[in-house]
C-alpha cells in the first residue's frame, strides 16, 4: 500500500487533536481532523500525481489540407529497391533446387504490399566480373591471395537465381565497367537481356567509377567527369547498336562521393558535359553512405546516436538535391542505386540494430520527398578489397536486413532488427503509390525528433482535401507523445486505422524477435504473432512513444499484410486512444486516461469522508 497512517511520529510534528497520513516515498504528509479525512486528501493526491505524470504531451494544430505546392513528385511504387553485391547474389537467392526461402519471403512479403520491388546486381564485385555461358554453377568467386575477390564468374544459373524474385520485378544490369572491356560488358548485357524475359529496364555500366584505380583506368591522374563521359557516351552507343536497344536504357553515374565540392565527379558535372544529349540515359545514379567503417576516422564518427538523428538524416539527403535537379534537367530521374548506413559493411552494435530500421524509414521517405524516385539498400559481405584500414572481418555485412545463411559471426541465418521499416514503407506507399505524393511537415524547432510525412493519392481521396496516409517516426528518446490528427482530416468517422513499428528493447536493440510491424516479428521471414490494426478513437489521439514509428490509413485503403505469411489480423473496433499502441507492448498506453485517474481519485476520497 502508498499510504501509511501513523497516530505518532517522532520526525513530524503531532499537532493536538489531529491525525497524520503521509505518502510512502513521496514526501508528502497530511493532518485531518480524522483520520479517514486525511487519508482522503492522501488520495486525492496521489491519483492528481499518477494523471499529470501520465497524461501525454499533446501535439495539435498540424495542418495540411490541400497538397501543398513543395509536394513530390508522384511515387514509384517500386520506391523500394535491393540491391545486392555481385558476388552474392546467389548465396542470398538459392537457386531453383535450393530457394532461399528466408529471404525469398522477406522480399515477398515487400512485393505483395507494394506491388513489386526494383533490384540490382551490382556492387564492386562487378567490375571485376566476367560471364562465362559454360559455366556449371551459378556463381564462382575466385579469391586472391589477400583473401579478396579477384574475380566473379557467373553462368546461365546466375539468372536462373534473379528469376526467384518476385514475378513483378524490374532490373537494373550492372556490367563490368572497370576492366576496360567493352567485350565482356556486351557479352553481360546480352546474357542478362536473353535471360530475363524483358525484366531488365536499364543497363549500368560499372560501380563508382569515381572510385576507380590505376589498374582500371591509366593514367588514372586524368581519371575525372570529362573522361567518364566520353567513355560512357561511346559504350552505350556501342551497347545500343550491338544489342539493339530501344532508348531510354542505360543508368549512369553510380558514383561513390557524396556530391560535396571534393567530389570527383558528379550528376551535376555530367549532365554539363552533355551526357545526356542523346537521350540514352533514363535514370542516374549515386550511392549514398552517411557513416563509414572504411577508416578509423570516420569509424569513430559511426555511432547510434549519430545515425538516429532525424537533423543528420534530412542535411545529409539534402545534399542530393542539386544531383536531382540535373538528372531532371535533361528528362531523367535520380535514384539512389546503392545506400545503406555505413559503408564497408557496416557497423556492429549501429547497423545491425532497430535504430537502423528508424534510419531506413526516415532517409527514404525524405529522399522520396526531395524527388528520388528509387532507393535501392544495398546488401552483401565484407569484401577485403574495398580498404585495407576497414574495422569489419569476414562475414555478412552488419547492415543486411537479413543474414542470408549461417555462418561464424553472424551467426544462424534470420532477417535482422531493420526488416519491418520495409513493411511500414511499404504500406505506407502502397500498391496506389503512381498516385501518390509525398510531403513534409517540419518541426525542427519544437520537435527535432519527430518526422512526419503526410501522403496523399488522388485514387483513394481527392487532394485539395487531405492525405489518405501518414507515416510519424519518433528518432528521439521523449515518450508519452500524442498527435491530434484530426486537423489533418484522420477521424474515427473515416475508419482511420493504426499501425505501429516497435521494438521492445529500444533503438540499440540487436534482437530480431523485439522488432515488430503491427505486433508481428519476422525473424524467419514469415510474421510470427497476431496483427495489430488499431481505429483511431473519435478523440483523434494517436499515441508515440519513443524510438517508435506509426502509420495512419484513411479507409484502411493501402495493402495489409498479404505475404506468405500466417499471422492472423486483430482489429479493435473503435477503441480509446488508451490502447493505441505502445512503446513496448503497442497496447494499454497511458494517454487519455488523466480523467479516468483524477474521477476515480475523487470517488475514492469522497467515500472516506463520508465514512469518516
Amino acid at each position: 500500500m502508498p499510504f501509511s497512517y501513523q497516530k505518532k511520529t517522532r520526525t513530524f510534528p503531532i499537532i493536538p487533536g489531529f491525525a497524520y497520513v503521509s505518502v510512502t516515498g513521496r514526501h508528502f504528509h497530511f493532518w485531518a481532523k480524522s483520520r479517514t479525512f486525511a487519508l482522503a486528501l492522501a488520495v486525492c493526491h496521489v491519483f492528481l500525481t499518477a494523471s499529470l505524470v501520465n497524461a501525454a504531451t499533446v501535439i495539435s494544430g498540424l495542418q495540411a489540407g490541400s497538397l501543398p505546392a513543395n509536394a513530390s513528385q508522384l511515387l514509384s511504387n517500386r520506391l523500394i529497391g535491393f540491391s545486392i553485391e555481385t558476388a552474392y547474389v546467389v548465396d542470398f537467392l538459392g537457386t531453383p533446387a535450393s530457394p532461399n526461402s528466408l529471404v525469398l519471403n522477406l522480399i515477398g512479403q515487400v512485393a505483395n504490399r507494394t506491388g513489386g520491388i526494383s533490384f540490382r546486381p551490382g556492387g564492386i564485385t562487378v567490375d571485376s566480373s566476367i560471364y562465362e555461358p559454360s559455366l556449371s554453377e551459378p556463381l564462382v568467386r575466385i579469391e586472391s591471395a589477400t583473401g579478396g575477390i579477384y574475380q566473379t564468374q557467373y553462368g546461365p544459373g546466375f539468372f536462373e537465381s534473379m528469376n526467384l524474385l518476385p514475378s513483378s520485378t524490374e532490373y537494373i544490369m550492372d556490367l563490368n565497367f572497370g576492366n576496360d572491356s567493352w567485350e565482356i560488358a556486351k557479352d553481360e548485357a546480352e546474357a542478362a537481356l536473353s535471360a530475363m524475359n524483358g525484366k531488365i529496364i536499364a543497363l549500368e555500366l560499372g560501380n563508382e567509377p569515381d572510385q576507380y584505380n590505376a589498374a582500371q583506368r591509366t593514367p588514372i591522374s586524368s581519371w575525372g567527369p570529362q573522361e567518364y563521359t566520353e567513355e560512357f557516351l561511346t559504350w552505350s552507343r556501342n551497347l545500343t547498336s550491338a544489342l539493339n536497344l530501344s532508348l531510354p536504357f542505360f543508368q549512369a553515374g553510380a558514383f561513390a562521393n557524396d556530391p560535396t565540392a571534393s567530389a570527383l565527379i558528379t550528376t551535376e558535372d555530367v549532365v554539363a558535359l552533355g551526357i545526356g544529349n542523346d537521350s540514352s540515359i533514363k535514370t542516374f545514379s549515386q550511392h549514398m553512405y552517411q557513416y563509414s567503417t572504411c577508416d578509423s576516422a570516420r569509424d569513430e564518427l559511426a555511432t547510434l546516436d549519430a545515425l538516429v538523428n532525424h537533423k543528420n538524416i534530412t542535411a545529409y539527403v539534402d545534399l542530393w538535391k542539386p544531383q536531382t535537379a540535373a538528372a531532371k534537367s535533361v528528362g531523367a530521374e535520380l535514384v539512389i542505386g546503392e545506400f545503406n548506413s555505413v559503408s564497408c559493411s557496416g557497423k556492429q552494435n549501429v547497423s545491425n540494430t532497430f535504430g537502423q530500421a528508424l534510419w531506413l524509414a526516415d532517409t527514404i521517405l525524405y529522399s522520396a520527398y526531395t524527388n528520388i524516385s528509387r532507393m535501392y539498400s544495398h546488401q552483401g559481405a565484407t569484401l577485403v578489397l574495398q580498404s585495407s584500414d576497414q574495422s569489419n572481418t569476414v562475414g555478412f555485412s552488419w547492415y543486411d536486413f537479413v543474414y542470408p545463411l549461417n555462418s561464424t559471426r553472424n551467426g544462424p541465418s534470420r532477417s535482422t532488427p531493420s526488416f519491418v521499416s520495409y513493411l511500414l514503407l511499404a504500406e505506407a506507399i502502397s500498391s496506389t503509390a503512381n498516385t501518390s505524393q509525398i510531403t513534409y511537415i517540419p518541426l525542427e524547432e519544437t520537435y527535432p525528433d519527430l518526422a512526419i510525412y503526410p501522403i496523399y493519392d488522388s485514387a483513394v481521396r481527392d487532394v485539395t482535401v487531405g492525405p489518405a496516409r501518414m507515416v510519424v517516426l519518433n528518432l528521439g528518446s521523449q515518450s508519452d507523445l500524442s498527435i491530434n490528427v484530426t486537423s489533418l482530416g484522420f477521424t474515427s468517422s473515416s475508419g482511420t486505422t493504426v499501425k505501429y513499428m516497435n521494438s521492445t528493447g529500444g533503438p540499440s536493440s540487436t534482437v530480431t524477435t523485439e522488432a515488430t510491424w503491427a505486433g508481428q516479428s519476422y525473424e524467419s521471414g514469415l510474421p510470427v504473432g497476431t496483427e495489430a490494426v488499431y481505429t483511431l478513437g473519435s478523440d483523434g489521439l494517436v499515441a508515440l512513444d519513443a524510438y517508435q514509428g506509426v502509420l495512419l490509413v484513411l479507409n484502411g485503403n493501402s495493402s495489409t499484410s498479404s505475404g506468405s505469411g500466417s499471422g492472423t489480423t486483430s482489429s479493435l473496433a473503435s477503441p480509446t486512444a488508451t490502447n493505441l499502441g505502445s512503446g513496448k507492448s503497442e497496447a494499454g498506453r497511458k494517454m487519455g486516461g488523466t480523467s479516468t485517474l483524477w474521477l476515480g481519485g475523487l470517488v475514492s476520497a469522497w467515500i472516506l469522508i463520508f465514512l469518516s
